[in-house]
């Protein structure tokens, strides 16, 4: 792979293991190739040509360095560029070889001003033009040999100062990592650039060739010491978070029911729920969660901002409509027009303009109102310091030559900006861009102290020239009209408001202190500005204000929701709670000791133990593998090996007595590391279970229970039911669905005792009313959990023997045992009911009511039956029908109609939608037949919207 070295000492430090790598045991069998590069051309040719190539061909065993000579800033500046991706990886690189194609490989002069090399020059780059230049800085050795090649004197100062090879220069230099320290040197000689690169990639191959095995072997182990690391950390990181992923898991599913819950019972309270559920799994729980709301989240944001531009159009209307004052009316028109703060539609925003253009005529804005919205409106790029600075860093080697000694970066930036600001602001507002740019220039050339007819310069200062014109020119065509033509003209200090806070104070203030605007406003603001031009001129101009006020109205009602709307939006929320919530509890069920040892590859750890110990006794094969090595270069004839001085072997040893480099004591640290993670994930894995587990609805219903519950009054309550301990009847009862069963024999105080320590002190808390926490249902979802469906089945007893008494009761059965809490009369029969308030409670308490067809039924319900018989139907027909009147959108998604075997929909009574409204038939009565109304009841579709997918590209017709 190719590198840039960082800077020369590094790179010294690096070569000669004076500094504390950290090497892996496959990149110490490989060596690095440093091109120590001179002023010819044949450096640059070598670079131009080879550079990339060598970069890439040598792999990841072998390393080609040169020294680029770019500063650390330009080098942070590439990075930057290239991690943001607007360069490719190879950005350096080819930076690198645009500007070396801007000099001649034939012995012609260097453009060292054409931009590219300049980009890449270090700061201290001085380019000589005549031979008056290059005598005058001789005597800057420094200055001379940066001022050749990129890199030219930091490879200078590593062969001359430090390894006195000067006399080989241009030459690459070649070492090894580890082993014995080996150091050579090809020189350049009379070697052509090819021959060189020929030579070197011969070596190349052959490296890889030769020691193919013994590449393949270590970088095998090195390959095995990283899998282990990693599945290592996996293990015990996933250990470590289960119990709190589980717990977060568990609230997220509380908050879910809960809000789903509340939604149900309030759907007017639909949308804040979803709110509410949103902000808080956005703050605190999963993503995932966040994700499957995201879609209604994102209508009720919509419906929001619609009503949001509803109310900002009526005041707009409003305050159009109040206003007398031709100023006022302008000035609202102008914005509505220019601004556009409000989604308008296009026929308005026409209306606007024409009525805009009218009052504007009739009653031309004051001068001080539109100089003062000028201010407002206009951009002040021109006097911005922030565009300032960016324009200046194009001319960044003048005025950093000028910076004074001690003066920080802000100062130095303040005192340029007041030299441009005030040759700037000295300018008349109506002059020519190009020529105040011009004069602009020509200041700053002066103030930097360089010629303004300079090529650099003008290259240079091209950018800040492009800026001013352009921003003048902005600024002249947003000005009023007078200001421009004033005698004589304002200039731009005394013209243009630079504040940072426009309001009309400041503004105010501004204007007094510029004597010529002042004049001029209270000239034109005469007593004669507004004359009339009739009265029907004016009768006109309120015509035009009324209409918009009218049609701004308008559209603010168009845009207001509708109450169908947002009963239906309600819905979908109430049903998108639901969905997320059954979705995700199947997720928390998956959160057992058998999901967990899956996730933390617990079959994998033992044996993970034994390849460890496998891999510690290869690493003794290590320092064998690094003598068999083979170097091609070594015995090339043209290869030159370098001895190290005496200064240097003395460093050397120093450090490898101090602190030897050593891979294969930094890969025993590695894998002792890896035993003790291994074995704590061992030790973690049974107390990580249990934790986990209680984080399930069923044992945290079963251990809050029994917490809050005294120890006589739990086993009163929990001894019929099955189990060993207290907790596991709780839990199990849970299981069965025979939770409501259990909580319907506690008092209202132990249950609303239940449902405040239903979660932790440090989570949301319950948003339930306190009649709402004294339910069973309410008490539930603050664990997670559902109640089961609750269904009220209304029929009538037909004279046909029981037979369609049985049917229903058969349908009860059904439903019960497939975990609908379904309601029926046969069983509160059994004992003397006031079977009105029954009823009742019955249909309150239901989530759905089935209404069963037959004739008698109909007849009852229809109110055609013989006076006196069926009261019990015609009292459920009449809650019935007055859910039907009160909610005619939405009660067919309560009250189901459900046909049974030798039934017919003809038999439901008519104001329950007719052949118009959805009916369930349930032939035959078992699991499959029932299976369309059980999945509504139970939330459960068989058919799903599949997400949408990206439009084709269909491109248009050929015209041909």
């Amino acid at each position: 792979m190719g590198f840039r070295a960082r800077s020369p000492r590094e790179m010294y430090r690096y070569a000669f293991r004076l500094d504390q790598p950290e090497r892996s045991l496959s990149d110490g069998f490989g060596w690095t190739i440093l091109l120590l590069g001179d002023s010819t051309d044949r450096t640059r040719e070598f670079l131009l040509r080879y550079g990339v190539e060598l970069s890439i061909k040598t792999a990841h065993r072998i390393r080609f360095a040169f020294f680029s000579g770019i500063t650390e800033s330009e080098t942070e500046r590439f990075a930057q560029d290239v991690n943001c991706g607007r360069f490719s990886t190879r950005a350096f690189l080819d930076a690198l070889q645009r500007s070396l194609r801007g000099t001649s490989l034939r012995g012609g002069p260097l453009d060292w001003e054409g931009g590219q090399l300049r980009d890449l020059r270090p700061r201290a780059f001085a380019p000589f033009r005549d031979a008056r230049e290059i005598h005058g800085h001789l005597h800057d050795a420094y200055r001379l040999i940066e001022s050749t090649i990129p890199g030219a004197e930091a490879a200078a100062w590593l062969a001359q100062e430090k390894l006195h090879i000067g006399r080989h220069v241009p030459c690459l230099l070649l070492f090894t990592d580890l082993g014995a320290p080996q150091y050579h040197i090809l020189p350049f000689g009379r070697h052509s650039v090819s021959e060189v690169y020929e030579r070197v990639r011969s070596w190349i191959d052959s490296y890889y060739e030769i020691n193919a095995e013994t590449l393949s072997r270590w970088s095998s182990v090195e390959e095995q010491i990283q899998s282990l690391g990693q599945q290592a950390d996996i293990s015990l990181r996933t250990l470590r978070n289960w119990t709190a992923e589980c717990r977060t898991d568990w609230l997220a599913l509380s908050v879910l029911a809960e809000s789903a819950r509340i939604a149900r019972q309030r759907p007017e309270t639909a949308p804040q729920e979803l709110d509410t559920v949103v902000a808080t799994l956005h703050k605190s729980f999963p993503w995932r969660v966040s994700t499957e709301l995201a879609p209604v989240w994102k209508r009720l944001n919509d419906l929001r901002t619609r009503e949001k531009e509803a109310a900002a159009l009526t005041r707009t209307a409003s305050s159009l409509a109040e206003s007398t004052d031709p100023d006022r009316i302008v000035l609202l028109l102008r914005n509505l027009y220019a601004e556009r703060p409000l989604t308008i539609s296009a026929a308005t925003h026409e209306q606007v303009a024409h009525a805009s253009t009218l009052w504007s005529e009739a009653f031309p804005i004051s001068a001080r109102q539109e100089l003062f919205c000028w201010w407002r409106c206009a951009g002040t790029s021109i006097s911005s310091r922030r565009v300032f600075r960016q324009a200046r860093y194009r001319m960044r080697e003048f005025y950093q030559a000028q910076q004074r000694e001690g003066e920080s970066y802000a100062d130095h930036l303040r005192r340029d900006y007041d030299v441009f600001w005030t040759v700037v602001g000295s300018r008349p507002l109506s002059a020519d861009a190009q020529e105040t740019a011009d004069h602009v220039i020509a200041q700053l050339a002066v103030h930097y102290a360089v010629s303004p007819t300079g090529p650099a310069w003008t290259e240079a200062a091209e950018h800040m020239r492009r800026h001013v014109t352009a921003s003048l020119r902005a600024t002249q065509r947003s000005a009023p009209a007078w200001v421009l033509s004033l005698d004589p003209p304002v200039s731009l200090r005394d013209g243009l408001f630079v504040g940072h806070l426009p309001n009309r104070r400041a503004m105010e203030e501004f204007l007094a202190s510029s004597p010529a605007l002042a004049v001029a406003v209270h000239a034109l603001d005469g007593p004669d500005r507004l004359r009339l031009r009739s009265e029907r001129h004016w009768t006109s101009c309120l015509a035009h204000r009324d209409a918009i006020a009218r049609t701004l109205r308008e559209e603010a009602r168009r845009k207001v929701a509708t109450p169908e709307s947002r009963s239906a939006l309600s819905r979908d929320i109430v049903s998108e709670l639901q969905r997320v919530h059954i979705k995700f509890a199947a997720r928390v069920e998956r959160n057992t000791p058998e999901e967990l040892r899956k996730e933390a590859g617990f079959g994998r750890i033992k044996a993970n133990l034994e390849v460890v110990e496998e891999l510690c006794s290869a690493l003794s094969e290590y320092d064998d593998a690094i003598r068999d090595l083979v170097y091609p270069y070594v015995n090339d004839p043209w290869v030159v090996a370098l001895p190290i001085p005496a200064d240097l072997r003395t460093d050397i040893s120093a450090r490898a007595g101090a602190e030897p480099d050593d891979p294969i004591a930094t890969r025993r640290d590695t894998l002792g590391t890896l035993r003790v993670n291994i074995q704590e994930s061992l030790d973690r894995y049974e107390q990580t279970s249990r934790d986990g587990t209680r984080w399930s609805p069923d044992v945290r219903f079963a251990d809050v229970l029994t917490s809050v519950l005294t120890e006589p009054r739990a086993r009163a309550v929990l001894g019929p039911l099955p189990g060993e301990t207290l907790r596991e009847k709780a839990a199990r009862a849970v299981r069965e669905q025979r939770a409501v069963e259990l909580l319907g024999t506690l008092s209202r105080q132990e249950l609303a005792l239940l449902a405040a320590h239903a979660r932790p002190a440090d989570s949301p808390a319950p948003r339930l009313s306190t009649a709402e926490t004294e339910t069973p249902a309410g008490v539930l979802s603050l664990f997670g959990l559902r109640c089961p469906p609750r269904v009220f089945i209304s029929y009538a007893h037909e004279d046909d023997g029981g037979a369609h008494t049985e049917r229903v009761r058969a349908l009860w059965l059904l439903l019960r045992g497939l975990g609908v809490n379904a309601k029926l009369d046969l069983v509160a029969a059994e004992a003397p009911r006031d079977w009105a308030l029954w009823t009742f409670h019955e249909y309150q308490s239901a989530d759905y009511v089935l209404v069963v067809a037959s004739p008698a039924y109909r007849r009852r319900a229809e109110g055609s039956e013989t006076p006196g018989t069926g009261r019990g139907v015609i009292w459920e027909a009449q809650l019935i029908r007055n859910e039907v009147y009160a909610r005619p959108d939405s009660w067919h998604r309560r009250i189901l109609r459900v046909v049974l075997p030798d039934g017919s929909s003809d038999d439901l009574p008519a104001y329950l939608g007719g052949h118009a409204t959805t009916h369930y038939t349930v032939d035959p009565l078992t699991r499959q037949g029932a299976e369309p109304l059980l999945r509504y009841i139970t939330d459960q579709p068989y058919e799903i919207e599949s997400p949408l997918g990206p439009p084709p590209h269909l491109p248009p017709r050929s015209p041909n």
